[in-house]
């Protein structure tokens, strides 16, 4: 029973570590529109979520905390105007508006740059997951090569 808890190290390990990793690539620009449909799971980094159909802005909870928005209200009032006027002709809200909504993010984002972002993500799911993970896929690595892992006498 005791080889058998590292193999567990070792796979809770590697779960942790991949995690961390896939939660740390998708952080991209603080600066990001998201195109929601009426019921859609809204995503937890973008400010401003816009309705994919009309263009017009979406409140969704639980996103961005107060406060915390890389936008000034004017950039934010800025992107959501143009996606409502583009989304207002007879069209809807086309895939080329949504470029131009995305264009429009991306030129603010490069005009103010992306804030530092290091002491906010502090302790963030996947910082914590890699701080765990790691030493348990060390452990249960080590353990495994040297056999730990089919020596019940350890």
């Amino acid at each position: 029973m005791r080889g058998r808890i590292w193999g567990v190290v070792l796979a809770l390990g590697m779960i942790l570590t991949a995690y961390a990793l896939i939660d740390e690539f998708r952080a991209g620009s603080a600066y990001q529109v998201n195109f929601v449909r009426s019921g859609d799971e809204c995503t937890s980094r973008a400010d401003i979520n816009i309705n994919a159909k009309t263009g017009g802005r979406m409140i969704c909870f639980g996103t961005v905390p107060e406060g915390e928005s890389p936008f000034t209200r004017a950039e934010r009032d800025h992107v959501v105007a143009l996606a409502e006027h583009l989304g207002a002709n007879a069209d809807g809200f086309t895939d080329a508006d949504r470029r131009q909504v995305e264009d429009l993010v991306r030129s603010i984002g490069a005009a103010n740059g992306d804030p530092d972002e290091t002491a906010d993500r502090g302790w963030f799911p996947g910082r914590v997951a890699y701080l765990l993970g790691v030493p348990m896929l060390f452990a249960g690595g080590l353990a495994v090569l040297l056999g730990w892992a089919n020596d019940p006498a350890r």
